[in-house]
């Protein structure tokens, strides 16, 4: 009962994974479908996946350097949405992805282009209203399916809900190491278990 795969003429290697790579090479959209959020630097709903056009030049580097497979992740705003987990090789978008909502992204880094939030603390402030944001959101529906009316239905509110459930594992950009202490009190307050991307310099 095994199952045979005839590789005649072709070459099998190991390669490199690349656990966190952001969406630079390729051309990067910031939006979605449904209700968005108020704030331009939050986008729960936005989806790597949907996005992805490989570019063959840079997969042809990645490639020379061992890397295979790598975590592709949305590169703006605080809460930045899900990414997807892609390969380096010469297929197109829909065949290279091989898991489309591989984790969920937030960054206590505000970022540039103005606007709030401009620092870390506004970052952490749109952080924690966004958590209790999408609880009240959860909290909201479950009420409906108990009578209560419907709220308003938000793409955003609900994506960042499941990643918040524990479904998706949870990127957390930490620039610096004050901020990786500002990550860990946070992860504290609202029970998460998020894996912290660092600065190299912590």
């Amino acid at each position: 009962d095994a199952l045979v795969h005839d590789f005649a003429g072709k070459t099998l290697y190991s390669g490199f994974i690349d656990a966190y790579s952001p969406l630079t090479g390729e051309a990067e959209k910031v939006g979605g479908k449904g209700a968005l959020h108020w704030n331009p630097k939050t986008h729960p709903e936005r989806r790597v996946d949907l996005e992805y056009v490989p570019a063959p030049d840079l997969n042809r580097q990645l490639r020379a350097q061992g890397i295979a497979v790598r975590l592709l992740a949305p590169a703006s705003g605080v809460i930045q949405g899900t990414s997807a987990l892609v390969t380096t090789g010469d297929a197109g978008a829909r065949q290279a992805v091989l898991k489309p909502r591989a984790a969920f992204h937030l960054s206590l880094d505000p970022g540039e282009g103005g606007g709030y939030p401009a620092s870390a603390m506004g970052a952490v402030a749109l952080l924690r209203q966004g958590f209790l944001d999408a609880d009240w959101y959860r909290r909201a529906w479950e009420a409906h399916a108990k009578g209560a009316p419907r709220p308003e239905a938000n793409a955003g509110l609900e994506m960042l809900g499941e990643a918040l459930s524990g479904r998706l594992p949870l990127f957390l950009e930490a620039p610096d190491e004050i901020a990786v202490l500002r990550a860990h009190r946070l992860a504290g307050e609202f029970r998460l278990a998020p894996v912290l991307l660092g600065s190299g310099q912590e």
